[in-house]
């Protein structure tokens, strides 16, 4: 028999396989029927015991036939199947897949690739990098070393996250002359000795309508001559003052991929 679950109850079912324990928390109205052993038999088996239950999970065959994505169970006193009929919201636990199968318009497993981040309670990755984030990069979720993206149906609220940011320091040396490029794609806090005149460059900015910023730790910058990109923007359309012998911080960021950058001293001569 199916047992409703309303609404203000929830059904919780914890279970362990080779990857420790995965937890799946099931909240709302849903008739949960009682488990199956097999979904990918798709034909009776030839002895039976009663109570035997099966999910037809695609073309039945012999004397399945006409009964895809029913369940089945075996009545050994009537020696006859007996069929229940799928509806929406039906969801079934898979004995020999330790999983869990909703029924829509078919039956898939639940959580399937389209759940909510709101849904999610535990996710395990298989060799995850060193502080390593949640990462959806338009096909599947993987492990990133610096990003939490959030795409289309899943929002802030649905995932809280508190993190540290810990980057690398690339740290460009002492530069005396020629082109210095300082890249994004190496991280956005980035340090240099100026000892001589020489053209800074940006590069891989994000594309046009995300944001982005890079942080420079300026040492001596006063001392000579940034030929800084043409796309820069100063306040007032003016360069800052940067200290001969000294410390300065900078900000810079953009939205237009880079077409215009705005820029400005966040710190001057620190001590």
């Amino acid at each position: 028999m199916a047992t409703m679950l309303n609404t203000s109850e929830i059904f919780n079912r914890v279970y362990d396989s080779t990857k420790q324990a995965l937890k799946v928390t099931l909240v709302g109205a849903f008739a949960w029927q009682d488990n199956v052993k097999d979904k990918d038999t798709l034909a009776p088996p030839a002895s039976p015991s009663d109570g035997d239950r099966y999910l037809i999970a695609g073309t039945g065959t012999g004397g399945w036939t006409g009964y895809d994505n029913y369940i089945a169970e075996y009545d050994s006193g009537t020696s006859a199947w007996v069929y229940t009929a799928p509806s929406e919201g039906m969801m079934v636990y898979v004995d020999d897949e330790d999983d869990i199968y909703l029924y829509t318009t078919s039956w898939s497993k639940y959580p399937s690739a389209s759940v909510s981040l709101g849904e999610l309670s535990d996710v395990t990755l298989t060799s995850p990098a060193t502080n390593s984030y949640l990462t959806y990069n338009g096909s599947a979720w993987i492990d990133s070393a610096y990003t939490l993206t959030l795409e289309a149906n899943n929002s802030v609220a649905d995932w809280a996250v508190t993190q540290k940011i810990i980057e690398t320091i690339n740290a460009h040396g002492t530069v005396s002359s020629g082109t210095e490029d300082f890249d994004l794609n190496d991280g956005s806090y980035h340090t240099v000795t100026v000892g001589g005149n020489f053209t800074l460059t940006f590069s891989n900015w994000p594309a046009s309508g995300k944001v982005s910023s890079i942080i420079l730790k300026l040492t001596n910058a006063g001392a000579f001559t940034i030929t800084w990109p043409a796309a820069v923007d100063w306040p007032n359309g003016t360069e800052p003052l940067w200290t001969s012998s000294g410390v300065d911080f900078a900000i810079f960021f953009t939205d237009d991929g880079g077409t215009t950058i705005y820029g400005d001293i966040s710190m001057q001569d620190v001590k």
